[in-house]
């Protein structure tokens, strides 16, 4: 796949301009491939955040809308880099080829398979570029691949997680391809294979399904993205759980397993300490509730309010820190003085009865400032805290 001069230079030329507007106006030059040129300019308006590497190379061929949306940012891929090594690797899914990209110095031989054609030879051409010349493309299913080629010793595969009419689902037995259903042949060899799904998915009823070794839920900047499973023939039988939080300059990870959780004591605090914390999304997806407390010294506010107080600050709280400035109730006069000293700030509810709009509506408070009001629950009685945040934890 070769990008012509013309094309080239349109693309450079309208890189930050309306997509829409230049498909009206239309281009006079008979050597531009118009349609091909926006594809190109929507898709680096798109990945310039989640993929800047690609987007600073103009080599780099970008496929369709979709499979820009459901690929790795490059801040996933790198996180799986470190983590998935070995000697060849098959990914039975490529797609874009992003995870594919970045795994690849990690192994001799990589063979990448998609039977999508166009993505296969849009991958191809990138992997070309950017001197992946060690990956093998074929477009091909994967399952049918891997039982034709057995080679590999770690196996990688984002299953799809649409159905035939475009829908999400988060089930992994609706999944493309079902690893449930072809677990023989994945696992066989005593393989490593490492499953990417939708971080929606309950990956507690997955263990009880597969043979997992470990699970990694990857959060970047606090927002879960992925789940990934590492599965193995002769995995034990209690996984042990990474939650995983990318920020700009520091990773952090809190592991442990489900068995360590349930064996730990409940810390409930008698009185809110100078400090709150609030666990990051992979912690709060995993489950690592109990253990959160018992490990940083902290007491939670209840048995279902996910918030934790102490009278230390910890230079690393696996989420956020906020100072606790001042207690409220929920009686008229209450609020009445939370609305009059501080009109403005932000609202979370944790185990509380009401959404945050809805409190926020009932408080006549605007949202912004620097202060934010927790409504939660504690000594079993629904209370407001108003606290500040701790930019450094």
């Amino acid at each position: 796949m070769v990008i012509n001069e013309a094309t080239q230079q349109f693309i450079l030329t309208h890189i930050n301009d309306d997509v829409r507007t230049l498909a009206l106006k239309g281009c006079n030059d008979p050597e531009v491939d118009v349609a091909f040129a926006l594809t190109q300019i929507s898709g680096r308006q798109q990945i310039k955040q989640k993929l800047p590497r690609f987007y600073e190379n103009m080599q780099v061929m970008l496929p369709i809308r979709l499979s820009l949306e459901q690929c790795s940012s490059e801040d996933t891929a790198a996180y799986k880099a470190q983590i998935i090594k070995g000697k060849h690797l098959t990914d039975l899914t490529g797609g874009f080829g992003i995870d594919c990209w970045a795994l690849a110095d990690n192994f001799n031989t990589v063979d990448y398979v998609e039977r999508n054609e166009e993505l296969c030879k849009v991958a191809e051409h990138n992997f070309s570029i950017l001197n992946k010349t060690h990956v093998h493309c074929h477009c091909a299913d994967g399952i049918e691949f891997l039982g034709q080629h057995p080679q590999a010793d770690v196996i990688y595969l984002d299953p799809a997680r649409r159905d035939r009419s475009g829908g999400k689902v988060v089930q992994i037995s609706d999944c493309e391809p079902n690893i449930l259903q072809h677990l023989p042949l994945l696992l066989q060899n005593e393989r490593d294979v490492w499953v990417k799904l939708s971080p929606m998915l309950d990956f507690h009823v997955t263990l009880q399904k597969l043979p997992i070794q470990e699970v990694y839920i990857v959060s970047v900047k606090n927002e879960c993205k992925e789940l990934l499973l590492h599965l193995h023939a002769h995995a034990p039988s209690s996984a042990c759980i990474h939650a995983v939080d990318l920020q700009a300059n520091d990773t952090s990870t809190f592991s442990f397993t489900l068995e360590e959780e349930h064996a730990c004591p409940l810390h409930i605090a008698n009185e809110l300490g100078e400090y709150l914390y609030e666990p990051n999304a992979s912690i709060m997806k995993a489950g690592g509730y109990k253990l959160y407390a018992d490990r940083l010294k902290l007491q939670k506010l209840d048995a279902n309010s996910h918030l934790y107080t102490a009278d230390h600050l910890l230079d690393h709280a696996h989420g956020k820190c906020f100072r606790v400035i001042k207690c409220y109730g929920l009686d008229k006069k209450s609020i009445k003085q939370l609305r009059t000293e501080y009109p403005k700030c932000n609202i979370a509810t944790r185990n509380f009865p009401i959404s945050a709009e809805t409190l926020r509506q009932k408080l006549g408070i605007k949202e912004g400032g620097t202060q934010q009001v927790f409504g939660t629950t504690f000594k079993s009685k629904h209370i407001l805290i108003l606290t500040e945040r701790i930019s450094h934890s």
